[in-house]
């Protein structure tokens, strides 16, 4: 029993500190969306993966119920987890193309232009950028 209940700290240890990090990272980006610099090099992903990370954090929830009581999850409880989990799932999919539409139109409205091509370091499809003036479009970005 204490193998198992090992087993399960150790996993429910990787899924919260991955959730954790991913939460972390995706605070800074979204914080620095307030900040309106004069380059700005979105992505919609930024908001996927902050509300993404909360889904993983549901994910160390079954493990760690068993590394602390030492027993499965009882199964109406572990139906809870997995309902709400996959709200989160299909919130994570759903807000950041809401919160596209809203950031990208308030970019817009102050003045941002966005650049053709894709910025560099990202793939096709997952960021563009503005800025305030087109000159800084054929500036390399940091």
């Amino acid at each position: 029993m204490f193998i198992i209940r090992l087993k399960s700290f150790f996993a429910f240890f990787v899924f919260f500190m991955i959730g954790l990090s991913v939460f972390y990272f995706s605070i800074q980006e979204l914080i620095e969306y307030s900040h309106f610099h004069e380059v700005i090099i979105y992505s919609w992903l930024d908001c996927f993966t902050f509300l993404f990370s909360f889904f993983v954090f549901i994910f160390s929830i079954y493990p760690g119920y068993i590394a602390f009581y030492g027993v499965v999850m009882p199964e109406d409880k572990s139906k809870s987890v997995y309902k709400i989990a996959i709200i989160f799932f299909v919130m994570s999919l759903v807000i950041p193309i809401v919160f596209s539409f809203i950031y990208v139109n308030k970019i817009e409205s102050k003045g941002y232009i966005k650049c053709q091509g894709i910025p560099s370091g990202w793939m096709p499809g997952m960021a563009s950028k503005y800025v305030t003036n087109e000159a800084l479009c054929l500036k390399k970005d940091h």
